[in-house]
């Protein structure tokens, strides 16, 4: 292990792996050995640990015992809710950290974005975690770890089997970002303009209206409620925005 931040998280993260085979492999059909080839042609091209830690340090005394709001693709209204301590979301949160004005504390995304868009990603994010799936991990290099003052890390969905790599992290974008918040002992986690039907628009390719996407997204809630409950949190509907939910530490 690299430093002790790592160490904890991979600890706190380890009960996910479980859910995670339980839940998504059998639905999805997803073969394990992708996803560690995925991690070791990252830790080939060189992973800088120091930088991660670094930025992970300094993430957790951002979240830990905070209020995080997550921003899903439906959240509308600019401008951060007064409620919030600390802000991140999937990619197409940062869509909405450009019309507001504001940079996210941390992004939770993957190798198929848009090259343009991943730019745009890391003007608006301080820490961009960069998953690696094992059916798309061939579409984007890992590249650098840094892009000025901003730091990439990469995560996984399996059990890490590299160092430096943080993991297992859950399956889609929004269930990542709600998951490391309760990793990092956030006090409360809002998820804001987020449903069970698929609406970003962010990435190169239509991602469409498909059943397939639509299953993602149910095995993302599920992936919420299990992880969190776990981590000993509560997951319940927020009446303080549209298609929003919280999870409360039980």
């Amino acid at each position: 292990m690299f430093c002790r931040i790592l160490e904890r998280l991979l600890e706190r993260l380890d009960p996910i792996g479980q859910i995670y085979a339980r839940l998504v492999e059998p639905a999805m059909g997803y073969p394990r050995d992708r996803e560690v080839l995925s991690q070791l042609r990252a830790s080939g091209l060189g992973l800088d640990c120091a930088r991660a830690c670094e930025s992970l340090y300094w993430l957790e005394n951002r979240v830990r015992g905070k209020r995080v709001c997550i921003i899903g693709p439906e959240m509308l209204k600019p401008g951060k809710p007064p409620y919030c301590d600390a802000l991140a979301g999937p990619e197409s949160a940062v869509l909405w950290a450009r019309a507001s004005g504001l940079v996210l504390d941390y992004v939770t995304g993957d190798g198929d974005l848009d090259p343009l868009m991943y730019s745009v990603a890391l003007v608006f994010t301080r820490v961009f975690f960069k998953h690696l799936h094992g059916d798309n991990w061939w579409s984007s290099p890992p590249g650098p770890q840094h892009h000025q003052d901003r730091t990439i890390i990469y995560t996984t969905q399996v059990w890490p089997h590299t160092n430096c790599i943080l993991g297992p992290l859950g399956f889609t974008d929004g269930d990542r970002a709600a998951i490391l918040a309760t990793a990092m002992k956030a006090k409360e986690v809002h998820l804001l303009g987020f449903s069970r039907e698929p609406v970003a628009t962010h990435k190169s390719a239509p991602t469409g209206f498909s059943s397939t996407k639509r299953a993602k997204l149910e095995l993302a809630f599920k992936m919420i409620r299990e992880a969190s409950r776990s981590m000993g949190y509560h997951f319940s509907t927020s009446y303080i925005y549209p298609r929003s939910y919280v999870l409360e530490e039980a």
